[in-house]
């Protein structure tokens, strides 16, 4: 089970602490093991439905414009990866095949910052081929990223 918390002046506090208490409860007894690492706030609902719902939208309805060919959005994700993102490929051999290993780099766990990085490079990507993806609504965007 994961909790968020912070800590301040030396103590620990929990965001849910009902939640906590019935989760430490029904765990009584057993040997555990906590694991405390920095919060990373991961990209936010906003960036990802502004991604899914207008950034490849409009790449792929314009891609069918220029070059009549319809692709999904999930192939233009998949190029954003490989190409816009690069995405590294490795092989490996075992037992004389060779085997292709993908390192995927995913916009899932980038966190907000990150995030915005990649939405202005594949916005410049696709501007010099002549497709022009619009910004989200700018005030509400940079409060989802918390600058």
């Amino acid at each position: 089970m994961e909790f968020i918390s912070k800590i301040e002046k030396g103590k620990l506090t929990f965001l849910n602490e009902e939640k906590v208490k019935s989760f430490i409860s029904s765990i009584e007894g057993k040997d555990v093991v906590i694991n405390i690492k920095k919060h990373k706030k991961n990209r936010s609902n906003a960036q990802n439905r502004w991604y899914w719902g207008v950034a490849l939208k409009k790449i792929t309805e314009d891609l069918y414009n220029i070059q009549g060919e319809l692709f999904t959005k999930e192939e233009i994700h998949s190029y954003h990866k490989s190409v816009v993102i690069a995405s590294k490929f490795n092989t490996l051999n075992v037992l004389g095949k060779e085997i292709l290993i993908f390192n995927d780099v995913s916009t899932k766990s980038m966190n907000t910052i990150q995030f915005n990085d990649f939405k202005q490079t594949i916005q410049n990507h696709w501007a010099v081929r002549g497709i022009d993806i619009p910004d989200p609504n700018e005030e509400n965007f940079i409060n989802q990223i918390g600058i």
